[in-house]
């Protein structure tokens, strides 16, 4: 018997099955933001993981926008990450999922590196001896690297 109020869930919002990315531009991601979120929140077991993976294709698409263009979405993707350190503030692949995401928001908004300091932080806390731990120590001081000016 079909249940009618039923909605599907979308684990992955912005990729298809093949792994393809379906937002092509700042309107599309502009235009499917809520429609995002609301997938996001419907089915909250999944949606921890559904937010991660969110931030770790977006933070590869904020590279290819314009500084203006780049921005926009930060306070919505700020927002998901906020809601997934909430749900699992234990998961170390997920703090460095916020830090990267915010290293590269800090490229055109520089206070931002301070929280991609602390999530990094935070996620070498959880897994000090790790790979995962060498490797967001690594992309933390390149990031900072980048926005010292040299002298």
């Amino acid at each position: 018997m079909p249940v009618a109020n039923a909605k599907p869930f979308l684990s992955d919002p912005v990729a298809s099955p093949t792994g393809s990315l379906r937002v092509r531009s700042i309107s599309v991601f502009r235009n499917a933001g809520k429609e995002i979120s609301d997938n996001l929140s419907h089915f909250s077991p999944l949606a921890t993981f559904a937010r991660e993976r969110l931030l770790n294709i977006m933070i590869d698409r904020l590279d290819g926008m314009s500084e203006t263009d780049r921005m926009e979405p930060v306070d919505q993707l700020a927002h998901e990450a906020m809601l997934a350190i909430d749900a699992e503030p234990e998961n170390m692949e997920l703090n460095f999922a916020v830090a990267r995401f915010y290293m590269g928001a800090a490229e055109f908004e520089q206070d931002l590196m301070t929280q991609a300091l602390y999530y990094t932080d935070k996620g070498i806390s959880l897994g000090p001896n790790t790979a995962s731990a060498a490797l967001a120590l690594q992309h933390q001081t390149e990031a900072e690297a980048q926005l010292t000016p040299a002298g």
